[in-house]
């Protein structure tokens, strides 16, 4: 026969005094009272039919006045897990069911079952403590959402990622897990859970295997884990691979796990250069526990649970006092707001759930939930209970969360390069502040039309068909450069970038796109291939131009000097006129200059030549032997250090001639007070070899004469053979050949000529 629940529980208690401990710790907001049996009829309190919106008038107590209130999909859940607790089979865990307030509002509240017993230790009724966790559970389907959410923006990006079943050994990549090491997954193959260790660096596996096994096992909050995978070419690819347990079997055990592998080679080289490895592994936090506490307004004891101790970094011995409990809130903002609910509870009865932060013994920083509720007596309240949660990450988290959304959102405004998110459709879904700006239309304008309303016709069908490919998804992402029409009517230059976004089913459902405006860059060059095209007609005009005056002169010169002979021949008697041997000077040196000019003129026209591989030192040996006699006169010595596999890519003629000037120059410029040499070296760099002519001569005032060493018909010395062409025609010899010559010189120690060459 069902007793009467007061007379019930008054017997139960006298039996297990740790009911009442039960009661007033757990059964926060509600508590039932049922039979031990189906359909668990029972007794619902106030505070249960309170926290649904109703009255207990309302609330009939009868056998369906509880499962009336719980969502459909929730009852038989009720039902089993009353049944598991009338066969003893769960005794202590907690159940989270979802209701329905009077409002049609959800409310989930965590019931808490315990079997109690009669005198006779036969089963007596199931006393079921509620609490009301709706904000708890709204917080978790809040971060679910948000997880999807970036899951699907993360789909769209160079991020693979995968999911094992640890129970089941199954595994799942995405495309981007393949691509980061050259492959498409159809290249892989079929995949296991050992698939990774085919392609991982074989000095990683170890740590890696460690790493992951932690996390399964509960030591580590995250898989985080930094290691090589052989790449389809061959070389090593830097991965940052993540992973965390996302689900558990009903027993508790681990279920999937969800990762992802980011290729992170260019900044493991870089910090390989500054910087040790650091370790990567990050210890998990204690799990967030639950404490109670228990303030008793008549003996003004203070009772603190040892996770409530630990939460605030004291011993489990402690003993607090009101005061000092009160002082644990940091000063301000939250010690203020925990007087005004505890003064609250106590004056007025209402309780309170709060979340506020606490300066912990050790002087550290914690957010924590404070849950309080007063136990009125006629009116005055007696005492106060309730319970204190560290949620200090999970606050954290939710904040580091919220800044970086709104990071994000002002980084995506803020931009000058354009962003947009766009429909598979081409309409535009969102765009910042930095497309609006590059396109001249505001953002109300672009929301009403397509990319393709403002793509030059041009540019449209190529841009198209690689939008059919992303759909088609034969690739995930293009580039190209592309013309928009601004809404003035100007065409603008842009670089375009695009990934696609798929949903969990793998289908397009928007793109990425990011559009970066090179108008002037494509204006600019336009003008030099404009400028080039001018230049270049130029030049050839001047190449023939050069080619007449050489030919013309050639020619005039040429009779000039057989007319002059042939008066030598002919007519010796006019030989004696005064004037004669100045006709004969201007003839040689006419024909001097039309030789200079025919060399220059040939330089240009042997510009296209074919370099050949020449030995340098064999090339300045036979210079030597051309020049020995001047040698032996001047009494100069040459150092000769070029090694005898030195080959440089010259015109031979060019060569000789180029050595002949710089020798014959520092012969020429020795200096009259000290023994003179020209040492001759060479510099290999990369496909460079740089010939230096080091002497001991006079020298060159640079200061005066540095912009014109190399001019033509420029003498710095009063040298009666100096013409000043010897190394402007070394200088074009040289620059046509692809390289180039300098001078460092000072006056009274020598000079040092550097000439350069293909290797």
């Amino acid at each position: 026969m069902y007793q009467s629940p007061n007379i019930k529980l008054h017997e139960l208690t006298q039996k297990d005094t740790s009911i009442l401990d039960f009661l007033k710790n757990i059964a926060l907001d509600g508590f039932w009272e049922l039979e031990p049996s189906f359909p668990f009829q029972g007794s619902l309190s106030s505070s249960f039919c309170k926290a649904l919106g109703y009255t207990e008038k309302e609330l009939h107590l009868n056998i369906a006045s509880w499962q009336s209130c719980i969502a459909s999909e929730n009852l038989q859940d009720a039902l089993d897990y009353f049944t598991s607790i009338q066969n003893n089979t769960q005794s202590k865990g907690a159940k989270t069911i979802r209701f329905t307030h009077k409002d049609g509002s959800p409310v989930w509240m965590q019931l808490q079952g315990h079997l109690l017993k009669g005198i006779d230790d036969s089963p007596n009724c199931i006393a079921v403590s509620l609490t009301n966790v709706t904000e708890r559970e709204q917080t978790i389907r809040n971060q679910q959402r948000k997880i999807q959410h970036y899951k699907h923006v993360t789909t769209g990006t160079d991020i693979g990622t995968w999911e094992h079943n640890v129970q089941t050994r199954t595994v799942n990549f995405n495309e981007q897990w393949a691509a980061i090491l050259g492959y498409t997954l159809e290249e892989i193959g079929e995949v296991n859970d050992r698939t990774w260790q085919k392609f991982a660096h074989p000095d990683d596996v170890a740590k890696s295997t460690q790493l992951y096994d932690d996390h399964v096992r509960g030591k580590s909050e995250f898989y985080v884990n930094e290691t090589r995978m052989k790449h389809k070419e061959g070389h090593w690819v830097w991965v940052l691979d993540k992973g965390k347990v996302v689900s558990h079997t009903l027993d508790g055990q681990p279920e999937w796990i969800a990762g992802s592998h980011q290729d992170i080679t260019e900044r493991k080289n870089i910090q390989f250069q500054v910087t040790h490895l650091k370790d990567l592994l990050e210890k998990s936090n204690e799990a967030a526990k639950i404490g109670t506490w228990d303030v008793d307004l008549t003996t003004g004891k203070v009772y603190w649970s040892n996770v409530t101790c630990k939460i605030h970094e004291v011993e489990t011995s402690y003993i607090p006092v009101l005061e000092a409990g009160i002082n644990f809130f940091k000063e301000g903002e939250s010690r203020d707001l925990i007087t005004k609910v505890f003064t609250n509870a106590i004056e007025k009865g209402k309780k309170y759930d709060i979340e506020l932060q606490i300066i912990t013994a050790k002087n550290n920083e914690k957010w924590v939930r404070a849950i309080g509720i007063p136990v009125m007596e006629d009116g005055k309240c007696i005492r106060v209970y309730g319970l204190f949660q560290d949620i200090d990450e999970k606050t954290k988290a939710i904040k580091r969360v919220s800044q970086q959304e709104e990071l994000f959102r002002n980084t995506f405004h803020d931009l000058s390069v354009g962003l947009a998110l766009v429909g598979i459709d081409g309409k535009w879904l969102k765009v910042n502040n930095g497309l609006t700006k590059i396109l001249g239309y505001t953002r109300t304008e672009l929301y009403e039309k397509t990319f393709q309303d403002i793509t030059h016709p041009d540019d449209l069908n190529i841009d198209l068909e690689n939008v059919t490919e992303l759909l088609n998804l034969k690739k995930r992402r293009y580039q190209m450069e592309k013309r928009y029409l601004h809404k003035n009517g100007n065409v603008i230059w842009a670089h375009l970038s695009v990934s696609i976004v798929l949903n969990d089913a793998g289908d397009p459902i928007h793109f990425v796109s990011q559009i970066t405006d090179i108008t002037e860059k494509k204006n600019a060059e336009n003008k030099i291939n404009k400028l080039l095209l001018v230049t270049k007609g130029q030049n050839e005009r001047l190449l023939n131009f050069a080619h007449i005056v050489s030919h013309n002169l050639r020619s005039h010169s040429g009779n000039f000097s057989m007319l002059l002979n042939l008066i030598d021949e002919e007519a010796k008697e006019a030989t004696t006129n005064e004037f004669y041997p100045l006709l004969r000077e201007a003839s040689n040196s006419l024909e001097e200059t039309v030789g200079h000019l025919n060399q220059i003129v040939n330089m240009n026209t042997h510009i296209n030549d074919r370099l050949e591989p020449l030995k340098l030192k064999d090339t300045i040996l036979k210079t030597l032997t051309n020049v020995k006699s001047l040698l032996i006169k001047s009494d100069f010595t040459i150092i000769n250090e070029v090694p005898d596999n030195t080959i440089v890519r010259a015109i031979p003629a060019y060569l000789e001639s180029i050595l002949l000037n710089l020798i014959t120059n520092a012969i020429k410029y020795s200096s009259p007070e000290r023994k003179s040499c020209l040492t001759i070296k060479t510099i290999t760099k990369k496909r460079k070899v740089t010939v230096q002519f080091i002497d001991n001569g006079i020298g060159i005032n640079l200061d005066l004469y540095g912009d014109k060493v190399f001019g033509m018909y420029k003498t710095f010395h009063y040298n009666k053979d100096a013409k000043g062409i010897g190394l402007f025609i070394a200088k074009n010899q040289i620059e046509a050949m692809g390289g180039e010559i300098s001078v460092e010189s000072e006056v009274n120690k020598g000079s040092i000529f550097s000439a350069s060459f293909m290797s």
